[in-house]
């Protein structure tokens, strides 16, 4: 499968193997292309063919025979792919449980006013009902279906047979001959016609058998309709409000659900969030006129453009406004008009269509610039409709108790004894699932996450441990987990934590599979599998396996190598006295107080290599993130000649302050009371310093295409030179093909049968879609004519099947391709080919990829911000990221990284620790100074200590660095 050449190879069952070896050498595909994919596709085996056809069966992997392999459960550490809807609580399943604890022990209020509902009696539910259907046209309704699916043939028929003629189906009165046609897939309210009152009384029932026969078939409630309206007025013999006189429908857990209609707010759908347009961010900057700013917003492709005339006209004409007229002159009420509308015609101002076009989904991606998501102001985030934050348990609704964090949402129970004896057969199985889940959120360091934190802000490294912590409370046993990276987002203080989750998962007679580079995880692992030796084509043997002082011990380990009694090539990470900080200026934040951050003050150094440390949960990337580069953004965008922008769209195109001394916590520094502080989106006060940089850019993890044509090649710029070089051979211009015709994208040269991808796909139905080559080019992407073409022996086609460290030797004599090839064989890239598609890249690949294109290219002084860039790399593979970001440096560019990394921590100039712990107990700037500074000091914090502790373990490493 993929580069891995393994004979054969032996995992031992019920215990913890780790996988390592460098980037690239096979790991991820042996555990999950291989191991995974078989477990699964074996486990999906045993399930009916209706049950297959909801899951995304993976394909067969290439191999003989695997033997003993249980049920596999894969958890894998990308980037959150969790969306809006969910949260903390909903993926390790707490909020499952406490939706069943508040149907089963939740009071009912009033979502009018507020009061307990109560129960009605019979006699009291006649009364009433009677008296409203002495109106003409009232009808008297019973529910026996409340939002659940099928089709009913069998229910319809019974109310036939029942003397019945009419039923309510999702609020539309239908005949019940012929039976109603149901859709199988979706939910359905059914209510039975039960009687419809009117001017002249035929029937021979009174009102009372009508509303006693209803009561019985609605298992004591009953719905009335006025003529006309949609919405019913409920009457219960459970819940009832005698002051609004309105009933609900008993409980249900689907009503706490926030991913169901029956409990999502109507407003938000769920989310919480709602899209506000900020005026200010509306207006543009100072000085923009109308005309080159709110008027060419109206023009062509704009959905506000059929309002183009009418918005003119009043902008022009009623309001006297000229196309040159500066919006940032205008006076207030002026201003109010145009944004918000008015004026004696009543005009509509350009927010509420702004705010109406994105509401409908029709608004371009150009204007997310000027919105900002807010709480929704119907249930003020809560996520839920009115009638389920209106059950309350202790006094508390279901999204006050998962606003808690982890840490509070543990010691709230002890505030909630005792517990009648009602309660507790309830309570105890609820307790003992969520308290499980919670204990080891604990012991892997979130317990400073919010249980209703969205999942889509969760880092991948969070998404992994929180999955961890799923997979501990499900009490599954026989089965192999297979973890990629635990490690990730985790400071070393808090590894042990971890590792003891993992130690628990496999005494319960689980078999742990962890792709890792971490040396506390090997050390702590039973069994160690090393493939190589190198990476790509270069990998995929098997090196070495056993324990870890036994691969330290082996001549040809990398391991060995890299963390043996006397580890080599850490040249890189020898510290001098620290880089000369006294000419450089500096970025400065003032009063940062996004987030958990306590209006702390922090200065980065510009030109140098800095690191932000501190445990998980203490504010890092909150800092990099929230404030710097979003205010930097802001800044640069309005102010700076180029605009800040995102890695992507390159590729495709303040107060001063002393550092924080380092022999204790920093002080918050907060705005007095008196003084108003300046609204700002950036969460900070102020940032200065920066007038020296032109751009901002973030290098993420997200991937640098999302379609199979976009590749290495492409993505760092080197096909199109490639292409003129086939171009300018003699036997292509003597047949008048251009560069054109060595594009897979296009019509032309390439193959038409597969669109230039090389692959067909195939339906299997019920099996995993089928990736076939193509059987008119065989793979290869391009037709024959254009295969005919050959530049120094190789055509298009097996030029596109090179390595990286392949295509340096043979495009060696053109310096416009060679540079970026050999940059990105510097990052540890080198084993991946030209035409790899991009989304089979790894998140640590398409990062380096993008620092690739930045290093390659000649750029003016730019500040670079990235988050864990270590991730997926070998302790090889990260000296040679260092040497990229300090050549970066050496350009006259700052970089700036989150990272946990004791060897990135070491080799940088300057070091932001935040802490000292995480969510309310961080945020806080504890040390900042250069690594030996923090070394040597006598802080506490948690990098300091981490860092002592890694050079106790290896002194000769403590020996060359200090010395």
């Amino acid at each position: 499968e993929h580069n891995l050449d393994l004979p054969e190879i032996r995992i031992p069952r019920d215990r913890m193997t780790v996988l390592t070896g460098l980037s690239g050498s096979g790991k991820s595909s042996l555990a999950f292309d291989v191991l995974f994919a078989e477990g699964q596709r074996r486990y999906l085996e045993c399930l009916s063919t209706y049950v297959r056809q909801y899951f995304k069966i993976l394909e067969q992997p290439r191999v003989d025979q695997i033997l003993g392999l249980p049920p596999t459960v894969a958890i894998e550490q990308r980037t959150s792919r969790f969306g809006s809807k969910s949260t903390v609580a909903t993926i390790t399943e707490i909020y499952h449980f406490l939706r069943l604890l508040y149907t089963r022990l939740g009071r009912q209020h009033c979502p009018a006013c507020g009061r307990p509902l109560e129960a009605l009696s019979a006699d009291r539910i006649l009364a009433l009902v009677g008296t409203e259907l002495a109106a003409p046209g009232v009808q008297l309704t019973a529910p026996v279906v409340r939002g659940r699916k099928g089709i009913y043939r069998d229910l319809f028929a019974r109310l036939g047979r029942m003397g019945f003629d009419r039923v309510r189906v999702d609020g539309i009165v239908l005949p019940l001959d012929p039976i109603p046609q149901l859709a199988r897939q979706r939910e359905h309210d059914i209510e039975v016609v039960i009687y419809e009152s009117s001017a002249t009384e035929l029937d021979p029932l009174s009102r009372d058998q009508w509303v006693e026969r209803a009561l019985k078939l609605g298992g004591g409630a009953v719905h009335l309709y006025a003529p006309g309206g949609d919405e019913p007025r409920v009457y219960s013999r459970q819940l009832y409000c005698t002051r609004c006189r309105h009933g609900l429908a008993p409980l249900d857990p689907r009503l706490f659900s926030f991913n169901s209609r029956h409990g999502a707010c109507p407003k938000c759908s769920g989310t919480g969030t709602a899209l506000r347009v900020d005026p200010e961010r509306l207006a543009g900057p100072p000085g923009v006129s109308l005309e080159n700013g709110l008027l060419k917003l109206l023009q062509g492709g704009s959905p506000l453009e059929r309002r183009r005339r009418m918005l003119q006209r009043f902008w022009l004409e009623e309001l006297g406004l000229t196309p040159a007229t500066v919006l940032s002159e205008l006076s207030p009420e002026l201003r109010n008009l145009i944004f918000a509308g008015g004026g004696p015609k009543r005009r509509p101002g350009l927010i509420p269509l702004l705010e109406k076009a994105l509401e409908e989904g029709a608004a371009p991606n150009s204007w997310s610039r000027f919105v900002e998501p807010i709480r929704c102001p119907e249930c003020r985030g809560d996520r839920l409709n009115a009638q389920a934050r209106a059950v309350l348990f202790r006094d508390l609704s279901i999204a006050q108790l998962t606003a808690f964090s982890v840490a509070d949402f543990r010691d709230c129970w002890s505030r909630f004894e005792p517990f009648s004896a009602a309660e507790w057969p309830i309570l105890e199985p609820i307790l003992k699932e969520v308290r499980e889940r919670t204990d080891f959120l604990a012991r892997v360091g979130l317990d400073y996450l919010e249980l209703n934190r969205s999942g889509d802000t969760l880092s991948g490294g969070e998404t992994q441990r929180i999955r961890l912590a799923a997979q501990l409370g499900s009490n599954l046993r026989g089965i192999c987990y297979i973890l990629d990276e635990p490690t990730i987002g985790l400071h070393p203080e808090d590894n042990q934590r971890l590792l003891d989750g993992l130690r628990e998962l496999r005494d319960r007679g689980n078999t742990v599979i962890v792709v890792e580079h971490d040396a506390d995880t090997m050390r702590a692992a039973d069994h160690l599998l090393e493939l190589g030796p190198g990476a790509g084509k270069a990998g995929g043997h098997l090196v070495a396996e056993g324990p870890f002082e036994a691969l330290c011990r082996h001549p040809e380990s990398l391991t060995g190598k890299w963390f043996g009694a006397d580890p080599g090539g850490l040249e890189e990470l020898q510290q001098g006295p620290g880089a000369d900080l006294s000419a450089v200026r500096w970025l400065e934040v003032v009063e940062a107080d996004a987030n958990n951050l306590k209006g702390i003050d922090v200065r980065v150094p510009l030109g140098t290599l800095t690191c932000i440390t501190g445990v998980s949960g203490s504010g890092k990337s909150t800092l990099m993130e929230d404030v710097i580069h979003r205010g930097l953004a802001e800044r640069l965008g309005a102010t700076g000649p180029v605009a800040a922008q995102s890695a992507a769209a390159v590729a495709a195109s303040t107060r001063s302050s002393s550092p924080t001394p380092l022999t204790g916590s920093a002080p918050s520094t907060v705005a007095p009371a008196s003084t108003p502080r300046p609204s700002t989106t950036a969460g900070c006060r102020a940032l200065t310093g920066f007038e020296r940089l032109t751009r901002v850019l973030n290098v993420d993890h997200n991937p640098i295409g999302r379609t199979p044509r976009s590749t290495p090649a492409t993505y760092v710029g080197i096909w199109d030179e490639v292409r003129r070089i086939f171009a300018a051979t003699p036997e292509s211009r003597a047949r008048g093909f251009g560069a054109g015709r060595y594009s897979f994208n296009i019509q032309g040269g390439r193959c038409e049968v597969c669109k230039g991808q090389g692959t067909v796909r195939v339906e299997m139905n019920f099996l995993p879609e089928v990736y076939v080559p193509c059987e008119s080019c065989g793979g290869r992407r391009f037709n024959e004519e254009t295969l005919a073409i050959r530049y120094r022996g190789k055509n298009v086609s097996e030029v596109l099947a090179m390595t990286i460290e392949q295509a340096c030797e043979f495009f060696a004599s053109y310096r416009g391709v060679l540079r970026p090839l050999q940059i990105l064989n510097e990052l540890g890239l080198g084993y991946l080919t030209l035409g790899q598609p991009s989304p089979t890249l790894s998140g640590g690949e398409a990062q380096r990829l993008k620092l690739a294109t930045e290093l390659s290219s000649h750029r003016t002084p730019t500040l670079y911000l990235l988050d864990e860039p270590t991730t997926g790399l070998h302790r090889a593979d990260v000296v040679k990221l260092i040497r990229v970001l300090k050549a970066l440096v050496a350009k006259g560019h700052s970089v700036v990284v989150v990272e946990h990394n004791l060897d990135f921590i070491w080799a940088s100039d300057y070091l932001i620790d935040l802490g000292p712990g995480s969510g309310r107990s961080g945020g806080r700037v504890v040390a900042a100074g250069s690594p030996r500074q923090l070394l040597q000091s006598t802080n506490e914090s948690a990098t300091a200590r981490a860092l002592r502790r890694e050079f106790d373990q290896t002194p000769l490493v403590k020996a060359r660095a200090m010395g």
